[in-house]
């Protein structure tokens, strides 16, 4: 029963708040590239932010594994907690698109 109420919840939340009515759009080949550009930095981003969380993690587990320290556990946890929810948009075809476009 209360999976149910959390479900109904989210969906009356989803469709109230994020929903809108469909409309066309008709975008030109310079804002689709403009586009392109702007995901292409934040791409990179992305993937920077990653590898130093990568790094981060690496380091707080090894000092978990060398000295015991709680501390670094659950910063670790944290960590890979973060590398997670950031992996979720870091894909391999967001990897092929891009390098398909080295152009713009």
């Amino acid at each position: 029963m209360a999976w149910q109420l959390v479900f109904g919840t989210g969906v009356y939340y989803y469709k109230k708040l994020t929903y809108e009515p469909l409309m066309e759009v008709y975008l030109t080949d310079d804002m689709i590239n403009d586009y392109i550009i702007a995901g292409k930095n934040g791409f990179k981003i992305e993937v920077g932010i990653a590898i130093i969380i990568v790094c981060l993690f690496v380091l707080a587990f090894v000092l978990f594994i060398v000295f015991r320290w709680l501390m670094c556990f659950l910063i670790s946890l944290f960590l890979f907690a973060l590398l997670g929810m950031l992996f979720g948009s870091i894909t391999i075809e967001r990897f092929k698109f891009y390098q398909k476009r080295k152009s713009v």
